[in-house]
């Protein structure tokens, strides 16, 4: 959504000589047209922000505690049961499934924040292409909102939404598994991993 108001702003103010302006306005009225419009996409993405945020966190702990249990259900499947190999591809799938629905829903969350970022940039262009007093007075109070009023999705204010959320989740997920297969009391994990036992 804010891609095509990147489009829009682009189209209607760089690239004037290339296309005419919708409906024969000027320049101070397409304008008004574009902030009405982003003022309108952020109110629904803060909405939106504010409604899901903390199912959000919820998933997050979710995929982690998933991601968590199911790499340790590969290892010992690996390990203790060798001959099971469905069983390994199985949860493997499980696996690749839960950390795809992730990166989606990250991607997605990362992508919607870039473009909102551009529109700071394609303001500055835009000043620096038109010289007109009335726009550069209504570019600068647009630019001066943009500045004070950031558009961040996150998971109930704790974390920004982004992939390297991801990255932290899946970091955090072998470190988790390490921890947890090596303080095992019931497998020498010296000797299934090396071949010689563990010393005191």
């Amino acid at each position: 959504m804010f891609r095509n108001l990147n489009t829009l702003f682009t189209r209607n103010f760089l690239r004037k000589h290339q296309i005419k302006v919708l409906h024969q306005l000027n320049d101070v009225e397409v304008l008004d047209e574009l902030v009405q419009t982003y003022q309108y996409l952020t109110g629904a993405l803060r909405r939106i922000n504010s409604s899901v945020s903390s199912q959000i966190l919820f998933l997050m702990g979710f995929y982690f505690s998933s991601l968590t249990l199911q790499v340790l259900s590969i290892v010992q499947h690996i390990i203790h049961f060798k001959s099971i190999i469905y069983i390994i591809w199985g949860i493997c799938a499980v696996l690749i499934k839960e950390v795809v629905k992730l990166w989606i829903l990250l991607t997605i969350a990362d992508n919607c924040q870039q473009e909102e970022d551009k529109i700071k940039k394609i303001l500055y262009k835009i000043v620096d292409y038109n010289k007109g007093l009335q726009l550069r007075t209504k570019i600068n109070g647009f630019a001066t909102q943009l500045f004070h009023d950031k558009i961040e999705l996150s998971a109930a204010g704790f974390f920004r939404l982004d992939l390297t959320v991801l990255v932290s989740i899946l970091s955090a997920v072998v470190t988790y598994c390490a921890i947890l297969y090596q303080s095992d009391p019931n497998i020498n994990s010296m000797q299934q991993i090396y071949g010689f036992e563990q010393t005191p």
